[in-house]
């Protein structure tokens, strides 16, 4: 198996105008700031999220892209009760994402259907340093995200789990901080685009040399 690959050096080694724009996002939001990057479309679970935020105190959100269900994922904020802790700001351009996730301290990806197959995303944020909560679907999100180790898995569609996680690493920022470092250390091991292009390059001669002694 090879595991897609992510360039970490924006995250890691972010330009200074970055490092800028994270400042302003940090200082205009309650903190601990939990932020989710994606579409925003039904399997992502931000209804879920949304419901969670109701059960946690003292935690904003920050709602990166876009998506057919903004309005309705708007209103239900407002109905929620929640609109002061959650800010949607759309679309961001790849070279200002960095900056979206440095500014945070928790990155959730509530995902409740078997579409989210690997979440790159998480991968991105991970290199950024940051701890991570994700469901526990079939396929490649729980294996990016080791539980216990780069941050927190819970079972999809679970509100009050996924409540209870975001509690724990908002009061435990030291244990946050562990997961964001483990999790940087993964990505630098096993995600990045130069590893899995190596290991495309190794497979390709492998079957290369496996064709020509068969022939």
């Amino acid at each position: 198996m090879i595991p897609l690959g992510i360039d970490p050096s924006p995250f890691i080694e972010p330009r200074a105008s970055v490092i800028e724009l994270a400042e302003r996002l940090r200082a205009d939001l309650q903190r601990p700031l939990v932020v989710f990057v994606g579409r925003l479309v039904g399997y992502k679970g931000l209804d879920v999220l949304f419901r969670a935020f109701r059960l946690v105190k003292k935690v904003s959100a920050l709602i990166v892209g876009d998506g057919p269900l903004r309005g309705r994922l708007e209103r239900l904020v407002q109905r929620g009760g929640i609109e002061a802790r959650v800010k949607f700001v759309g679309h961001v351009s790849d070279s200002d994402l960095p900056a979206y996730l440095l500014a945070a301290d928790i990155f959730v990806l509530p995902s409740t259907g078997r579409n989210e197959a690997f979440g790159m995303c998480q991968l991105e944020a991970m290199a950024a340093g940051l701890p991570i909560i994700s469901t526990d679907l079939p396929g490649g999100v729980p294996w990016v995200n080791r539980h216990g180790e780069t941050g927190l898995v819970v079972p999809p569609r679970d509100v009050e789990a996924l409540a209870e996680a975001i509690e724990t690493l908002a009061n435990s920022p030291d244990v946050a901080k562990s997961f964001g470092e483990r999790g940087r250390k993964r990505v630098l091991e096993c995600f990045t685009l130069d590893r899995s292009l190596d290991l495309h390059g190794q497979l390709y001669r492998h079957l290369l040399d496996h064709s020509q002694s068969s022939g």
